[in-house]
């Protein structure tokens, strides 16, 4: 089922960075957000449909059997006792597929794409490059984490400074880079035609004498987004309650709880597949989780591994700053743990030692791929 979310507020949602009222003075804004706050949204909107309390989730008889199979369920003792979590939360069916920005006109969503981290830009000039891996020559060492990494390069920037780009991918854009056409200025869509910034200054409150406590002054960063931008979900496993579903307009959402209203009568363009031999790379189009850092799971340290069933090498790749994931866990009444993602945008590079895969096809890399982490895309170079 797809969804387009459409605020209708400001939005907040936090970074990674630890925050509390009285010992922070700011909220920073992590824009975009991870598709986390919408599973939590999505699931939280059909429990709805059957408790009139969040906290009766533990109690998993005032749940219906399809119910705890399509949103999960509460299992006392926690994983790690030693963290204070009671439960822990198995999950159902109900998966994110598909999510990111686009601009919808008329139910038709025009999708956005991060900017992939091998596109640069000529600095003080409006031309774009996509770097590829490059042979290192014998007489040159690095310290790359593998010893036979590639440099990225690209022989048109002929030693002129370069600089990362700023902005979204449009669909055309992002349909060119995969098909390593000449990227063009109308291919970006800046920040700020998606989405304004606005501080607000608060002050925290006494809980029981609702008077504003001293020294508690604290500000938040919030989004303000364009008209006719909004988030695009993709959702499986949703059961006998899809019908259900869509009869939810508005959601609350990220913090503050601000409501987005939804659509359902929408659509968007897929992006066409095809096969490829020799090498490819693959793109990622949300936060990644793996269990070795950087190293995309099933590949070693030596670089080599199983892709999607082939056997490959990783010989080249470009990793933007790691960045925190983390939530509030409504079930234990705390925070989640912040862990380190591979941001949206990374790119790696890898040769196929045997067998074709297919390439512009969306695949799944890493942990809590069910809540739309680690989406990626194949495409050649």
């Amino acid at each position: 089922m797809k969804i387009f979310m459409e605020p209708n507020d400001v939005l907040f949602f936090r970074d990674g960075k630890p925050f509390e009222a009285g010992n922070n003075h700011h909220a920073g804004l992590s824009f975009p957000p991870t598709p986390i706050t919408f599973y939590g949204a999505i699931k939280a909107s059909l429990l709805s449909l059957e408790l009139n309390n969040y906290e009766d989730f533990t109690d998993s008889n005032k749940l219906s059997e399809e119910m705890k199979k399509t949103v999960g369920a509460a299992l006392k003792n926690g994983i790690d006792p030693s963290e204070n979590a009671k439960y822990a939360i198995s999950e159902g069916s109900l998966k994110i597929t598909n999510f990111g920005i686009g601009i919808a006109e008329n139910g038709k969503v025009n999708r956005l794409f991060p900017l992939p981290a091998d596109v640069v830009k000529l600095k003080h000039s409006n031309e774009y490059f996509i770097l590829k891996p490059q042979n290192i020559c014998n007489n040159e060492r690095t310290n790359f984490p593998i010893s036979e990494f590639e440099f990225l390069g690209n022989e048109k920037i002929n030693r002129k400074y370069i600089e990362e780009p700023t902005g979204l991918f449009t669909e055309d854009g992002f349909k060119a880079y995969l098909q390593n056409q000449d990227l063009m200025e109308k291919h970006f869509i800046p920040l700020n035609e998606i989405f304004k910034s606005e501080d607000r200054v608060c002050v925290a409150r006494d809980h029981y004498t609702h008077t504003a406590t001293d020294g508690m002054l604290y500000s938040i960063e919030f989004a303000r987004m364009n008209k006719y931008v909004g988030f695009y979900i993709e959702i499986e496993g949703l059961n006998s309650f899809e019908k259900q579903l869509k009869q939810i307009k508005t959601y609350k959402l990220g913090g503050e709880s601000k409501s987005v209203i939804c659509n359902y009568d929408v659509c968007w363009d897929d992006i066409l597949t095809g096969r490829m031999s020799g090498k490819f790379k693959i793109i990622s189009l949300s936060h990644s989780i793996f269990k070795n850092g950087w190293l995309p799971d099933g590949i070693n340290s030596t670089g080599t591994g199983i892709i999607r069933g082939a056997n490959v090498k990783l010989v080249s790749a470009a990793v933007k700053k790691y960045t925190g994931v983390g939530g509030w866990d409504i079930v234990n009444k705390k925070s989640k743990p912040v862990r380190r993602a591979v941001p949206a945008g990374s790119v790696y590079y890898f040769s196929l030692l045997n067998n074709t895969i297919k390439t512009n096809q969306t695949i799944n890399l890493g942990q809590d791929t069910e809540k739309g982490l680690g989406q990626a895309i194949i495409g050649g170079y």
